[in-house]
């Protein structure tokens, strides 16, 4: 089985979503960075040889999106349709809010590719991830449970004005490991614990459903 993490980012700002106009929204943020001190053209065709993370631990990035929007369209009983609007790929290892302290000796909000590359490469083959003995490295955890910056992405893709612009219905968010989101989340005016801590601000409700584990098939 090979695993990739999914996080999905559902945002809802200005009124609910209706099922009935079939048609969903979805704005995919792919945190995803390429591995630039890996060069090996006979195993990666992108990038000139650098491959993204997902490559590297060989996953499968396009069909783990794909099931999920097959998942999505099936569970409704083919009501609902999902267009993807934008897709961007975010080539930055996830940022967290407590820092971890890198194989350089630096501390910092998010692994570095040394870092990251070091606790993860296969010891018997060239220029590929072991995603379990990423999993088994006491740094994989360093980040700590429920430490994504959902702020830093929030900002960054400056989301609010985007749904307040009804832009999307939902931003979907594909992640690498460690990703250390909650299951769900709520953001925006009363905000309420739905799985995770919300976020309240001046805006009308958003939600988060994260940390989806999408196998290959």
């Amino acid at each position: 089985m090979k695993r990739v993490l999914l996080l999905i980012f559902m945002i809802n700002l200005c009124k609910s979503f209706d099922a009935s106009k079939n048609n969903l929204k979805v704005f995919v943020i792919e945190i995803n960075p390429i591995l630039k001190s890996i060069t090996n053209t006979n195993l990666y065709k992108s990038n000139n040889g650098h491959p993204y993370v997902s490559e590297y631990f060989s996953q499968d990035r396009v069909r783990a999106l794909n099931e999920v929007k097959e998942d999505l369209q099936f569970s409704s009983h083919g009501q609902l349709r999902v267009q993807i609007v934008q897709h961007y790929i975010l080539d930055e290892f996830p940022k967290y809010t407590k820092k971890i302290n890198l194989l350089n000796g630096i501390s910092d909000y998010r692994f570095d590719e040394n870092t990251y590359v070091s606790i993860s490469k296969r010891d018997n083959g060239k220029d590929k991830g072991d995603w379990f003995k990423l999993l088994k490295n006491p740094l994989f955890n360093a980040p700590g449970p429920y430490s994504f910056d959902y702020e830093y992405i929030i900002q960054k893709y400056d989301l609010v004005n985007k749904k307040n612009k009804n832009m999307f219905d939902h931003v979907w968010i594909l992640g690498i490991d460690p990703i250390s989101t909650y299951e769900t989340m709520m953001v925006g005016s009363n905000s309420f614990w739905i799985n995770g801590n919300p976020i309240n601000k001046n805006c009308k409700k958003f939600y988060d459903s994260s940390n989806f584990n999408i196998k290959k098939r």
